[in-house]
């Protein structure tokens, strides 16, 4: 099975990400998980691929790109 991952697949993390944050602020643990889950699946999926492993580098510069850190807690 090919995986083919693009630069709009790591960058939809970001909503995830922040959402997954902003529910665990609000003490929403479950939504939380599931957001986070969401999260880490896409990362895995990345890691995955054939484009990832020929350039690590651009994919680690987009994922932290990607990541908005709310620290709202």
């Amino acid at each position: 099975m090919h995986l083919v991952v693009d630069c709009s697949c790591v960058k939809s993390t970001q909503p995830l990400f922040a959402s997954a944050e902003e529910a665990y602020c609000n003490k929403d643990e479950e939504k939380a998980y599931i957001l986070y889950m969401r999260y880490f699946n896409v990362i895995q999926s990345v890691k995955k691929s054939a484009e990832y492993k020929k350039n690590k580098v651009f994919w680690h510069s987009i994922c932290r790109a990607s990541i908005v850190c709310l620290h709202c807690c």
